[in-house]
């Protein structure tokens, strides 16, 4: 089993904690989901050899197991982490 899943939410907590500096409330959370879903994203585009595009690999339903566990852990950290932090406030 791949680790860089869990690396990929430790990453994505600090990152919502750092963007949680700014003034903004509910931004930090939206930056932190869009970079980790279109960084899978990308590497799906990357890895087609049918150069089949954005429009076909926008789906997540098309991705690896793999490939949406290493998008969707790092989204729940940020979300959870978000929660907490809102929490605490």
């Amino acid at each position: 089993m791949s680790k860089d899943k869990y690396i990929h939410a430790g990453i994505a907590t600090a990152m919502t904690i750092i963007y949680s500096l700014t003034p903004s409330w509910s931004l930090p959370l939206m930056a932190v989901s869009v970079h980790w879903y279109c960084w899978e994203l990308a590497q799906r585009i990357a890895k087609d050899e049918l150069r089949q595009g954005v429009p076909y690999w926008w789906d997540i339903r098309r991705w690896s197991s793999h490939a949406r566990s290493e998008a969707l852990y790092p989204i729940g950290a940020a979300i959870l982490t978000w929660v907490m932090l809102w929490i605490a406030r």
